[in-house]
């Protein structure tokens, strides 16, 4: 779950305190004479499949090499283009993350299977299917995300990045609107015009995201954007823990579990703030992050499906 990865998101891909070193300079511009122009050298396949250049590969190695002399002489790690100068490992540049982003697209799978289970051999009620579609299409938003997340951890360029930023967007935004379908109640039957509006609204702010951006690329607008979308799904879910507080019925006892959720996902982003060189050359705080998200991801798939469970049961209950 991403909900709230971007809200204290602080490190941009721009010009680090590295790239302006004047050994780490005339080291990538001492390679690439001498490995890229003139003999031409041939990657390892591993890294050609991840497309890995030379020049890209110089780039890395005096990383790799200026970091190493400033340790060696007690000096601070710098970041070199937004990032932390981290060891490559099979040609990932961020193994911990793309691990951990594996994790969570688990998660997501395992969750998807459990909520298929509801329908298996038997019909559930109306009100409840359109909980369950919902709560389907937010799961495979979730797929989708951490597939992008681990690719671009694993290799950052311009395309990989954009899916991934594009693909956190929207699994927020199908968030938000599971949670003004569960909490306004739009998934009871006769309410499906106020579900269609709804979902046509996020539809269009997505589409009018995505075009912005692609038109005019900027990390300000888009962590803005994020910061956005989040808050008004934690907002949602606060309303929504709310209501079942103090509505006239007890709550099931599962109903606080998006509002423990979010704020728990508050909590884990605020590691953004703590940003330091990675430990053992490759956790650092953005990949502790993904690793945070797992557990909340999984009580989330366990309140959708006694969420959607409870309502077939009642709903039935009623009928009868």
């Amino acid at each position: 779950m991403r909900i709230f990865a971007c809200i204290l998101l602080a490190c941009l891909a721009c010009a680090s305190d590295g790239d302006e070193l004047g050994l780490f300079q005339l080291c990538v511009s001492d390679c690439v004479k001498d490995q890229c122009v003139n003999k031409e050298a041939q990657l390892p396949l591993n890294l050609r499949l991840l497309l890995w250049d030379c020049e890209s590969n110089c780039d890395y190695m005096c990383q790799r090499a200026v970091t190493a002399d400033r340790i060696a002489r007690g000096k601070e790690v710098l970041q070199f283009h937004g990032k932390w100068p981290f060891l490559r490992m099979y040609g990932m540049q961020e193994p911990a993350s793309v691990l951990f982003s594996l994790m969570n697209l688990a998660a997501h799978v395992q969750g998807l299977l459990s909520l298929k289970t509801l329908t298996s051999n038997k019909k559930i009620s109306e009100s409840a299917q359109y909980l369950y579609y919902s709560a389907l299409i937010w799961g495979v938003a979730g797929i989708n995300t951490w597939i992008w997340s681990a690719v671009f951890h694993a290799r950052d360029t311009l395309i990989t990045e954009r899916l991934d930023y594009f693909s956190a967007a929207l699994l927020m935004l199908m968030s938000l609107n599971y949670a003004i379908v569960r909490t306004f109640h739009f998934y009871e039957a006769g309410k499906s015009s106020y579900r269609k509006a709804v979902f046509y609204v996020i539809a269009s702010i997505y589409v009018l995201h995505v075009s912005y951006l692609s038109y005019d690329w900027s990390y300000t607008y888009n962590m803005q954007a994020n910061v956005a979308f989040g808050i008004a799904s934690f907002m949602m879910w606060l309303v929504f823990t709310f209501k079942e507080t103090y509505s006239i019925l007890p709550p099931p006892k599962w109903s606080n579990l998006p509002f423990i959720c979010s704020a728990s996902l508050i909590a884990g982003a605020s590691l953004e703030l703590f940003d330091f060189p990675p430990i053992a050359d490759m956790i650092d705080s953005h990949s502790l992050w993904h690793l945070f998200t797992v557990l909340p991801t999984w009580a989330w798939y366990q309140f959708l499906y006694r969420d959607i469970s409870y309502f077939d049961q009642a709903s039935k209950k009623r009928r009868d």
